[in-house]
């Protein structure tokens, strides 16, 4: 099985992975903030809070899932959920269809590990995933804030190993 670490209080370790459906054991723990508000454009996400309990807000509404408790994100809706209470909580996710999300996962995983998640490190992949990610806010502005940073994010890690002039 493969553990992502999405945050320094966020991991998914995938229990099943095919063209249909990406599984995930998610792990949240306590004293983490709210992910970036978003949505996807042709998925559903179904969540089981297996332990504990998650903070969550589907299009502007704020709520509170508990251990026993499930939810449903349709395409199109903007959400987030994090642990804003002060035990770890645990969560079976779903995310159908499949598509790239575990790629999406793998990509977060690595620029977390590399410590490269300020906005402009994060432009590019959130550009590349546009399919299974995008953040929320007016579509049309969103869409073409992520084009230019993703261009200007692109250009540093070029930029930072230019030769210094002698």
């Amino acid at each position: 099985m493969t553990t992502y670490t999405l945050s320094d209080h966020e991991s998914v370790t995938v229990l099943e992975s095919t063209a249909a459906v990406l599984e995930v054991d998610a792990v949240y723990l306590p004293g983490g903030a709210p992910p970036p508000l978003h949505w996807h454009p042709s998925q559903t996400e179904t969540f089981e809070v297996v332990e504990g309990e998650l903070h969550v807000t589907t299009d502007g509404e704020d709520r509170t899932v508990r251990a026993g408790e499930s939810f449903e994100i349709s395409p199109g809706v903007a959400h987030r959920m994090w642990n804003a209470a002060g035990e770890p909580a645990r969560a079976r996710w779903r995310t159908e269809p499949a598509m790239a999300t575990e790629h999406w996962f793998a990509t977060v995983s690595a620029k977390h590990a590399a410590g490269r998640t300020a906005l402009l490190d994060m432009a590019p992949a959130v550009r590349g995933h546009r399919d299974v990610f995008r953040p929320a806010g007016p579509r049309p502005v969103m869409s073409a804030a992520v084009a230019v940073l993703a261009f200007v994010g692109g250009l540093r890690p070029r930029a930072a190993n230019r030769p210094t002039a002698r």
